[in-house]
């Protein structure tokens, strides 16, 4: 089925315009970066002329921001709008697709299960085998009178390594089925509050957002351990 044919946006909206924009505002603001960039503070002079060129600045700013704004709003309310369509019209099979993708985990992990515990199973009668002939071989040797060979037989046959079983995976055999191991992590036992008494410090992170919030309320008088508060002063326009 051939893809339905999208709207066609290039014909009111096109990036490479986007250069094209403010030529006129691009020209004043380079000019007078230029002149202003080269400015020393010496004296309070100097320091007064600052303050009126920051206020200049900030008029600057406000021109080209205010020029900017009803493009920046047209596209903020393009981008949502054909995002919100996209959502919607992906919706259905985006539902079905992690409904699909999570039976065939749970099945793939269920034959997992299965397949270990049959090779287990059979290591271990490979290996109880492995004793049973190695006991009738000792006896063997003990009745012929070699009874030093039959325990050393013996001691082989307890020291040998389980026999390592692999039996075929079913999965492989599904045409076009990819699995990919994802690493997780999630709290112990599901407590977060218990986990937190365990967890290293390197893997814990320092809420930058509560402890400026507090900075800000408490105006330079809050006290967290390990933290300094302080007070800096910034000119305003």
């Amino acid at each position: 089925m051939a893809p339905a044919r999208a709207a066609n946006v290039v014909d009111f909206i096109d990036p490479a315009k986007a250069k094209e924009i403010g030529g006129d505002l691009e020209q004043t603001t380079t000019t007078l970066a230029r002149r202003l960039a080269s400015v020393q503070i010496a004296d309070a002079a100097s320091c007064q002329q600052a303050v009126l060129d920051r206020q200049t600045i900030g008029d600057m700013i406000k021109t080209v921001e205010g020029f900017f704004a009803p493009f920046k709003s047209m596209a903020h309310k393009l981008h949502k709008a054909l995002c919100d369509r996209e959502s919607e019209i992906l919706a259905p099979i985006r539902m079905v697709d992690v409904k699909l993708r999570s039976a065939i985990g749970t099945y793939n992990d269920e034959r997992t299960r299965a397949r270990e515990a049959q090779e287990r199973a059979e290591a271990e009668r490979r290996r109880k085998e492995d004793e049973a002939r190695a006991a009738q071989e000792a006896a063997q040797l003990e009745a012929a009178g070699e009874h030093m060979m039959a325990a050393q037989v013996l001691e082989e046959a307890i020291a040998a390594p389980t026999p390592v079983v692999v039996l075929p995976d079913e999965m492989k055999a599904i045409e076009g089925l990819s699995l990919r191991t994802e690493y997780r992590w999630r709290y112990l036992d599901n407590d977060p509050v218990r986990a937190f008494q365990l967890i290293p410090r390197e893997y814990l992170v320092v809420d930058e957002v509560k402890l400026t919030r507090l900075a800000k309320a408490m105006k330079g008088t809050a006290h967290v351990p390990g933290i300094t508060f302080y007070t800096e002063k910034v000119p305003v326009r």
